[in-house]
């Protein structure tokens, strides 16, 4: 799109703002307009189904509205209460005649030529739930959208290609975006205007505006629709000219995050601020790959000061989705699954690194908030917890003094609250001022002033007991807690976010030697083989087996329903390539080719490369199981709240590559990298995720498990031990202990330390250059290899087959005195040579890194 486009486009919505903001603020003017959906022309059928729908809820549903009739049913009942998603079914008793996402509103707008009211949002999202108290449970503003739009309820979480799409022509719009988002489109699905929340005062005069123009002006609406929906389909093309990516432009990016960096508070913009788990990605990957101290600080920095934040849920353990201040003191109390998996996985990998005890047990507390608080007794685990109780944002996790004192003092001891008092920052002030007024005065968002550490140090208490007494207190309060009213949780299992869990716990079970982290994992991989994917669901509908795409995206009570996007295929596989590098069982590779394979078929662009973000629509569907085709087919690249679903199949794309050698996965990965280098030129900080795996593709995996040979040889870096060797008369020594273990695939072998044939290329342990001048090989243990004879060569060979351990100890050497400092090593990188052959043939040598994170002393 031209530049000259792009301001005819400005100008146009100029012109549509100025004449809603010469309106002035009008009453509602809605006397006389039914609400009343009884006398909406609905079929005696449709009558039926929605009383029957509304009984089969049973005797513990609680319908959301404050109109019910004098037998305590509700007033109104409408078609959401058909629906599988707990945010349409909490709309499903408000005077608005909503309708699902659906060819039967489309036809029904185009029919009476009304411009359609999109509202989109989430079961969770606290400005959605205001929003529906103020105008949509509000019987004139109803009668009002009622009678002159046709409204639609959309659930981002079910269908995130609906809302990718108008949330970009928002951005496009009004350069910032939010939920709920709320859009006037013509009877065909273009958007003509674009907001999110709106007070009701001001909503009316956005509904009366957009009525107004549409019965005067409708062929310049639909101009305007038709440019905007130009706009937003031209941001989806790529630009034709492929950019090489490497290294430099991943320190672009780098440079581009550590610009952002908040030097005081840690994090990468002012408020609010998100955890940005992408950037934290990327960031944690270029500190160990380049020995960057500056880059591991950063991180140190921001992701200690969140968990010592109000963001970091200091009882029950999980992060809340943002703060509202730069100090992450005062969250938004809704708590997403997806950032609970990210987060785990960014901390654990900052516990490896350092060995710092802190991030540890903030990946365990927040796992086991995961497990016991958010898990689905049909397998699989809930979406998100709500920010509300009771009405109010944050109520359930607000404490006063007096009550955290009581309870505290009567169930442990007055040192106990005492402690609790001074180290979470309580005060008879309190620190949340936000607070309605109906809840008590000073209340308080329980965080951490300083580290735990610096706590014991400055108090002079012994770290583990403190540690202990915590937990203790921690408990106590978390029971006292769960007394009060809990935060709604939205109930449904969506795959991506699952297959992020997944992943998570199978990483945080490997290096914590956590077996139920690992079990939990398998259960949970398994059901969404079983429940989500059709071919694995011996109970899926004849439609549901026909249907080109196999899986699919959430599941309520057990029953999946909607057509996967491109994320759940690529976080589900992601999640079955950490189950197969743990337990080694070939299911879980199987599972997450077959879903490469699908994904391949469905939803890869033939023409410009990378995948779409959702598949083509089946034609093969009954008429009544047709969706409404969306303007444009989009195509998720830039990362959000969560990594891109086409960084995420790239990585895919790269370990499915090394873990079967299959070339197809390579040239797919280099074909999608090349279609979105325009774009990753222009913003590489946008692509963190993406470049992250990048350096995956180009470099090697940073995983304690690789593979190589064509995925015959599979290499485990194992860590036997670290010890300080501490002596008055020689400088601190340390010392590592490691094993490097292969295991080889029949028919196949590694040539061993010494190969008897030159032309061969010795397996062999050495430190990388970086390292060198710090730290040493003291000891390599090389078994003695087999000696057979192969069918190339006339002399008996030394090999390993089957499996071999290399035993390894390094040694740090100690600074010599006047000597120039060494630059801080983040870790050592250790280079493994090797070479694969079979009987007949040997494949090209190659090098893993595996890198060692050395105690700090």
């Amino acid at each position: 799109m031209n530049a000259h486009k792009m301001l005819s486009i400005k100008m146009t919505l100029l012109i549509i703002c100025f004449l809603l903001s010469l309106s002035s603020v009008l009453e509602a003017n809605t006397k006389g307009e039914s609400t009343l959906l009884e006398q909406e022309d609905i079929s005696a059928e449709l009558r039926q189904k929605l009383n029957a729908a509304y009984k089969n809820k049973g005797n513990a549903y609680q319908p959301r509205t404050e109109h019910f009739n004098t037998d305590g049913s509700p007033k109104y009942t409408n078609r959401l209460i058909l629906e599988e998603s707990p945010y349409l079914i909490q709309h499903a008793h408000n005077p608005v005649n909503w309708y699902a996402w659906g060819k039967e509103a489309f036809e029904k707008a185009r029919k009476e030529n009304k411009p359609i009211f999109l509202s989109i949002g989430y079961s969770t999202c606290h400005w959605c739930h205001v929003m529906e108290r103020e105008s949509f449970d509000n019987e004139l503003m109803a009668g009002y959208i009622n009678k002159h739009f046709i409204a639609i309820k959309v659930d981002r979480e079910r269908r995130p290609d609906v809302d990718k799409i108008y949330m970009t022509a928002l951005m496009m719009t009004k350069g910032s975006g939010g939920w709920p988002m709320s859009s006037i489109l013509t009877p065909d699905g273009k958007p003509f205007f674009s907001g999110t929340y709106f007070p009701p005062e001001m909503f009316i005069q956005v509904l009366q505006q957009a009525s107004k123009l549409w019965r005067e002006e409708e062929p310049k609406l639909r101009e305007v629709a038709e440019k905007i929906t130009q706009a937003v389909q031209g941001r989806q093309r790529g630009l034709k000219q492929a950019e090489h990516i490497g290294k430099e432009r991943i320190q672009i990016a780098v440079i581009n995050l550590l610009n952002r960096f908040d030097e005081l508070q840690g994090g990468f913009s002012e408020a609010p601020k998100f955890p940005n788990e992408t950037y934290l990605f990327l960031l944690l990957d270029t500190a160990i790959r380049e020995q960057d101290s500056e880059v591991l600080e950063v991180l140190k920095l921001t992701m200690s000061l969140m968990a010592q934040g109000g963001i970091y849920d200091q009882v029950g353990g999980g992060f809340h989705r943002y703060s509202t201040d730069n100090e992450w003191l005062v969250p938004h109390f809704e708590k997403m699954l997806y950032n609970q998996a990210h987060l785990s996985r960014t901390y654990l990998q900052l516990f490896a690194i350092t060995q710092d005890e802190s991030y540890k047990r903030i990946v365990t507390q927040t796992l086991d908030y995961v497990l016991r608080d958010m898990r689905d007794g049909n397998g699989g685990f809930f979406s998100a917890s709500d920010a509300d109780s009771e009405g109010e944002e944050g109520k359930f996790f607000l404490w006063t003094l007096e009550a955290l004192k009581k309870e505290l003092s009567e169930k442990l001891s007055v040192d106990s609250a005492e402690l609790a008092i001074a180290l979470y920052g309580v005060t008879p002030e309190g620190n949340f001022s936000e607070q309605p007024k109906t809840t008590s005065a000073g209340t308080s968002i329980l965080h951490l002033s300083q580290s735990i550490e610096k706590y014991a140090q400055s108090n002079k208490k012994e770290l583990k007991s403190l540690y202990s007494q915590i937990d203790r207190i921690r408990s106590t309060l978390y029971k006292k807690r769960q007394q009060r009213i809990a935060p709604s949780i939205d109930r449904k299992v969506v795959t991506a976010w699952n297959g992020m869990m997944i992943t998570a716990f199978t990483q945080a079970g490997k290096l914590f030697y956590e077996e139920k982290y690992i079990d939990v994992a398998k259960r949970v991989g398994d059901f969404l083989w079983q429940v989500h994917h059709v071919d694995g669901n011996v109970t899926a509908s004849n439609s549901q087996k026909n249907r080109q795409s196999k899986l699919l995206r959430a599941s309520l009570n057990g029953k999946p329903s909607v057509t996967a996007t491109l994320a759940d295929y690529a976080y589900l596989a992601q999640s079955y390539l950490a189950l197969f590098d743990v337990t080694e069982d070939p299911k879980w590779l199987s599972r997450s080719q077959q879903l490469m394979k699908e994904m391949l078929f469905f939803f890869w662009d033939k023409e410009e490369g990378a995948f779409y973000m959702t598949p083509l629509a089946d034609k093969s569907l009954p008429d009544n199981e047709q969706d409404v085709v969306l303007f444009d087919r989009p195509k998720d690249i830039f990362d959000g709240a969560i990594p891109s679903s086409n960084a995420v199949a790239l990585e895919v794309l790269s370990q499915l590559y090394y873990r079967t050698g299959d070339e197809n996965y390579n040239t797919k990965a280099l074909a999608l990298v090349a279609s979105l280098s325009a774009k990753i030129k222009v913003s590489p900080a946008s692509f963190s995720y993406l470049l992250m795996a990048v350096n995956q593709l180009n470099f090697g995996e940073l995983s304690d498990v690789q593979y190589g040979g064509k995925g015959h040889v599979r290499i485990e870096k194992i860590d036997l031990s670290q010890q300080l060797l501490r002596s008055e008369t020689t400088p601190l020594k340390q010392k590592i202990k490691t094993e490097i273990y292969f295991t080889i695939d029949e028919q196949w072998h590694i040539n061993s330390r010494y190969p008897k044939d030159e032309d061969l290329v010795a397996t062999s342990i050495s430190i990388g250059e970086k390292a060198k001048g710090q730290w040493k090989i003291v000891q390599a243990e090389y078994p003695q290899g087999e000696e057979l004879k192969l069918q190339f060569n006339d002399m008996p060979l030394s090999l390993y087959q089957k499996s071999v351990g290399i035993k390894v100890a390094l040694e740090s050497t100690p600074q010599e005195k006047g000597a120039e400092s060494h630059k801080p090593l983040v870790a050592i990188p250790l280079h493994v040579d090797y070479q694969t052959c079979s009987n007949k043939v040997c494949l090209a040598p190659e090098s893993k890194i595996f890198y060692i994170f050395p105690e700090n002393p």
